[in-house]
Parts: C-alpha cells; structure tokens; sequence
C-alpha cells in the first residue's frame, strides 16, 4: 500500500467521504477535463486497485475474484435515466451519456466470513452493480464505475478513480474512495437512483443468473412439500380486495402452491408459475421468487424478500423497519 493510502486510512470515513464528494463533486463540464483536473488522484487510486491485481494474480491464497468472472450480467444501471438529467450531472464531470454505453456486471449476497472475497473490476468500460441484500467483509476494487443499491452492507473498502454512486439503503463501515462520490438524495432527482433502478425481475434474474453461475441454488423448494393453494378458498372480503389490487386472482388459482417451512440462508424459486407459502415458523435471509408469494412468516427475520409478482403478507413489518427491502408487483399487507 502506497503512502499516500497509509494517510488515506487515517481519515475517519464520514470525513473522507465528506472531503471526496466535496472536492470532486464541483468538476469541470466535460469529463476529459474532469480527468486532467485529477490525474495524480486517478492515478494513486489506479495504482492501488492494480497492486490488488497483482496480488491475486501472484497469490493463490488471496481470496479475490475477478468481476467477470464472478458476477452476472444485469441491464446498464443509468440507460433509462431521464434526458434531462444529462446536463446537471455533466456539470459535475458525470457524463451519463458515455456511462450508458458501458457494460454493467451484478453481484449480491451474503460475502462474509469464510465466503468473504475482494471482488476486482480490471475492465473501465464495466459498471459493477453491488446488488439489495448484499453484506461484504471484503473490499471492492474497481477501475470502472461501483453502483450499490438497495439494502447494502459494506464493511471493506470500496476504490474506484471512476464514479462511485450510493443508492439510498447503502451502509458503508469503512473507507470509500470514487471520482466522484454520489449520493442519492430524495430532494435531488436527478442525483436519486431511489433505492434501486431496476425491478424486481431485473434484479431477481440476475440474482438467480448468479446463484446458479456458482452452484448455489441449493434449493430449499426440493425439499418443500405441495400444499393447497390459498387463493381456492378466499373470502369475499379478500377477493374483493385483491381485485381492487388488479390481481389476476383466477389465474393465480392454476399454480401450483409450495409450503416453505424450513429455514435456509436464501430461498430461490425460479418458476414463475410457482406460488410460495411461507410458513408463520420460516427464518430465512433472503428469498427470491419469480412466481407469486403469500407469507405467514415474519418479514423482521429477513434480509430482503423479492417477487417478481405478488407479494401478499399477513404480518407487518415492525414499525422502524423499511420495507425498501421488500417488494412484490404488487406488495400487499393483509387489510
């Protein structure tokens, strides 16, 4: 580590980020002066991310992995952002435009303890996404632009000489260095990613591209037994409801329903003609379904529940809890 990083590391992390969004978030119009501005900072901040190269490269023991192999792919985060926004970030040296036409690779999960890794971006053209539900012990070095949404946890370093750009559940617990740093604001549309771009499928399929990229899809659904479909036997009350909700309820009818009582780390149904029960005892992190879910079980015991569909709880989240967290099309808490 150069001593310019020793001295780096010695900056509590609120100030650092204080210091590096305000010192790199007033940039020059266009993104090459932008660049001339800061070349000794993108350079020191290059230097670093390629001894992290090297030394995977030269260290079988170091636990790193590389971004293209280890992530999936995932629809380029700012293609849908709206044209307006183009010229009031370029004025900070943000050129949406050319950031649009770059790739963009996913990784999420639980990467802690013995599964912890340094993941490394080599490619500058590549955006690495930081998915919802993601925890880290390690750090994330990255010559291309780092975007993190949804319920994230990182508590290693985070190094970029491109953008770095913090959706609004973001934890950071140590140093973050990027050119610049952005913050979601609610009060600043343009700079508000919300608390993540995509939808619940974008997100979801990436997700399950991922698990099964690494064999991880031990599937907690082989060992759940088929059960009555809820949505048979409802009343008229919560017909009425649902329809009220535009949910195609005898569609809903046809799929096949699955109990889900054990607990598992992450819980992934990847049928989207599949529908969930979760029962009131289940624990579990995180849960990915393509298909609908109706829970029974605590949402305060999980991390993250997506659904690329309907998402029908009978209990309430407690009342300090977010529910950003959580999201089905639609997400419908028990009347």
């Amino acid at each position: 580590m150069t001593n310019d990083s020793h001295m780096i590391s010695k900056i509590p992390t609120i100030l650092l980020l204080l210091l590096l969004s305000f010192n790199f978030s007033f940039a020059l119009t266009t993104p090459n002066k932008t660049t001339a501005l800061h070349y000794k900072k993108i350079k020191r901040v290059e230097a670093i991310i390629h001894q992290h190269i090297r030394a995977f490269e030269a260290n079988k023991n170091y636990n790193a992995a590389y971004a293209k192999d280890f992530a999936s792919t995932i629809r380029n985060p700012f293609t849908k952002r709206p044209p307006e926004s183009y010229s009031d970030l370029v004025k900070q040296g943000i050129n949406i435009k050319a950031l649009s036409q770059y790739k963009a690779r996913y990784i999420a999960g639980s990467l802690t303890g013995s599964k912890a890794i340094d993941i490394i971006n080599k490619d500058p053209k590549t955006i690495l996404v930081v998915g919802s539900g993601t925890v880290t012990h390690g750090g994330i070095y990255s010559l291309g632009p780092i975007v993190l949404i949804g319920k994230t946890h990182i508590m290693g370093d985070i190094y970029s000489p491109k953008l770095v750009w913090l959706g609004l559940n973001v934890t950071l617990s140590s140093r973050v260095i990027g050119l610049p740093i952005v913050f979601s604001e609610e009060k600043l549309p343009h700079h508000n990613l919300g608390v993540t771009p995509y939808s619940a499928h974008e997100e979801i399929n990436a997700i399950i591209a991922l698990l099964k990229k690494h064999n991880h899809i031990k599937n907690a659904l082989d060992k759940s037994k088929t059960t009555h479909n809820p949505l048979l036997k409802l009343s008229a009350k919560h017909q009425q409801y649902l329809r009220q909700e535009k949910i195609d309820i005898d569609t809903l009818k046809k799929y096949t329903a699955l109990k889900v009582s054990q607990s598992y780390e992450t819980i992934v149904n990847t049928d989207p003609h599949t529908l969930l029960v979760l029962d009131e005892n289940l624990r579990s992190s995180r849960i990915y379904s393509l298909g609908p879910i109706i829970s029974y079980a605590s949402l305060d015991s999980m991390d993250i529940l997506l659904s690329a569909s309907m998402v029908w709880s009978f209990t309430k989240p407690r009342s300090n809890r977010s529910t950003n967290d959580i999201k089905g099309a639609p997400l419908i808490f028990n009347p």
